[in-house]
C-alpha cells in the first residue's frame, strides 16, 4: 500500500486492501461501514469523502464525554473471480467509491 504525503495510508488504500483480502467473493455488494471520530481531530484529512451522519457527545462516565461526530461512507464494491486462475483474484477486484 502506498503511503500519502503525510505518511499515513489513505482509507481509499485501506478499504482497497482490506476487501482484497477478504476471501469471500461478493458482487454488487453496498456496505455502509462507519466510525465515530472526535471533532477536535488533527488528522481529519484521512476521512476525506467520508459524510458526517450524526454528531453528539457521548458521556463515557466520571465526567468525561466523546466529542464525536459519526461518519459513514457507502462502498460499492465487485468482485469477479476466474475460477480457471486464482492469481487473476486480486487483479479482477474493482472498488468503487460513490
Amino acid at each position: 500500500m502506498a503511503l500519502d504525503k503525510t505518511g499515513c495510508h489513505s482509507l481509499d488504500s485501506i478499504v482497497s486492501h482490506a476487501f482484497r483480502c477478504r476471501g469471500q467473493f461478493c458482487e454488487e455488494t453496498a456496505s455502509r461501514p462507519f466510525l465515530h471520530v472526535n471533532r477536535c481531530n488533527k488528522a481529519k484529512t484521512f476521512y476525506d469523502g467520508m459524510k458526517v451522519s450524526k454528531q453528539g457527545d457521548y458521556d463515557i462516565g466520571n465526567g468525561y464525554f466523546m466529542n464525536n461526530y459519526m461518519m459513514e461512507k457507502v462502498i460499492y464494491y465487485y468482485f469477479f473471480y476466474h475460477r480457471k486462475n486464482v492469481s487473476n483474484l486480486v487483479q479482477g477486484v474493482n472498488i468503487i467509491f460513490a
